[in-house]
């Protein structure tokens, strides 16, 4: 698995599982000093793959909806410091 990380170092950590059209989103996040990481894959991600990416220390994710967005990635969220809406 590989992502692409923007503005590495940035204020807040933003994990995106899908390289999304256009560039409004990224320049959104990065004008508010978002650390952005990219998944350049092109299947449907798997929770531990998911729960890798956001690590110990995320603050969002910008996930899709072919994925298991249940209790078991949003608890993985919220305990990496992300707020969960």
């Amino acid at each position: 698995m590989s992502w692409r990380v923007v503005n590495k170092g940035g204020k807040y950590r933003v994990v995106v599982t899908k390289e999304l059209p256009g560039s409004r989103w990224l320049d959104a996040l990065l004008a508010v000093d978002c650390e952005v990481h990219i998944s350049n894959t092109t299947h449907i991600l798997s929770n531990a793959e998911i729960i890798a990416a956001i690590g110990d220390k995320c603050d969002g994710v910008l996930g899709q909806l072919t994925e298991d967005w249940g209790a078991e990635l949003f608890s993985a969220l919220k305990a990496a410091g992300g707020k969960v809406r």
